[in-house]
């Protein structure tokens, strides 16, 4: 049974699934990547960056796409269920928001990515956290099982 946060969210992503598909942008997405990383970390990057290529990736079918772009689209939103600027607590939402989204399209990324789109991961979480290294990077990966082992 799903708790009361996840009913909500998942309700309001069904309910505004048009207007975040509509918001999304690549430059909103990269412009808000260094925010997420400050207040949602390392994990919460690796998630972001993972549905953004799936997204990105010729060979991901439209129906992934559309399952896909409103959780990235409610990540760019300015106004969500927790607006961005309060201190805090402003991403927490977001974090949430992504991670519920893996939660919910496990098999579908488990499907859908590849050595290439993780090699990518790794080097957007790279260029986000500088001090971290690759080793731990793909760690961190690797006991998500997305894919094989890299």
């Amino acid at each position: 049974m799903k708790g009361l946060n996840e009913q909500r969210i998942e309700k309001n992503i069904r309910h505004n699934k048009d207007r975040y598909i509509g918001v999304f942008t690549d430059n909103k997405f990269w412009g808000k990547i260094p925010q997420l990383a400050h207040k949602g970390g390392l994990l919460a990057i690796i998630h972001a960056a993972l549905f953004y290529h799936i997204l990105r990736a010729p060979t991901t079918p439209n129906s992934v796409k559309f399952s896909i772009l409103p959780y990235l689209g409610f990540f760019v939103a300015p106004l969500d269920l927790i607006p961005d600027i309060l201190p805090g607590l402003g991403f927490t939402d977001d974090v949430f928001v992504l991670s519920y989204g893996v939660h919910s399209l496990r098999n579908t990324l488990i499907q859908y990515t590849t050595p290439a789109i993780l090699y990518k991961v790794i080097e957007n979480t790279k260029a986000v956290f500088k001090n971290e290294s690759e080793e731990n990077i793909k760690q961190i990966i690797n006991s998500l099982h997305y894919y094989e082992q890299l």
